[in-house]
């Protein structure tokens, strides 16, 4: 693992969940839910960047199962504030079974704090409910797919103008479908008589 940081970083890594000011529901959720005992060597330095003011843009990667998803659903939960009831926190994932497993961590690690969520992926044709029938959406963290997601904000279900964090997981992949639309398209085109 190796940190990169551009100019001066007032940040420090952090050796427990305590050094990094979290709230007693989100460290419970930690420890009693999630049974964890200390940050991973990603989330030690992740986290205090994720975590501090001033808020930056930051790329992470990590192994498979060394605690990428604690990090930025810590993140998204240190950052709601549990008083508005509205989207403030919203994080894209390419499958919709990488975000029902997003949402699982989130919901173990948040069961403390009284965090509402939601999970933005299509749905089952037995749980449909056409869009123009939906409340609009008032849960603080939205996990889902881009599909769904742009379904609900075109039809002005979903408001950003009160979110504070946007996570985009495996990022890579996401930019690589979109890389590979953009291709195909191009190609149809330049094909067209």
């Amino acid at each position: 693992l190796k940190q990169v940081t551009s100019g001066d970083t007032p940040y420090t890594s952090a050796k427990r969940f305590e050094d990094l000011n979290l709230s007693p529901e989100l460290l419970k959720g930690l420890y009693v839910e999630m049974k964890f005992e200390k940050p991973s060597k990603i989330q030690a330095i992740s986290l205090p960047m994720i975590l501090t003011s001033p808020y930056k843009n930051l790329i992470a990667q990590a192994h498979n199962g060394s605690g990428k998803t604690t990090c930025f659903v810590l993140g998204m939960l240190s950052r709601v504030d549990p008083h508005i009831k509205a989207p403030q926190a919203l994080c894209i994932c390419p499958t919709r079974e990488l975000a029902i497993q997003n949402m699982e961590v989130l919901l173990k690690m948040g069961k403390f704090t009284g965090i509402t969520s939601e999970l933005a992926i299509p749905s089952d044709p037995a749980n449909y409910i056409p869009i123009q029938k939906r409340p609009p959406i008032a849960a603080q963290v939205i996990i889902g797919t881009p599909g769904t997601i742009c379904k609900w904000m075109l039809a002005k279900k979903l408001g950003m103008s009160q979110l504070k964090i946007l996570v985009y997981d495996e990022a890579d992949h996401m930019l690589a479908e979109v890389i590979l639309v953009f291709v195909l398209h191009v190609c149809t085109v330049s094909l067209l008589p």
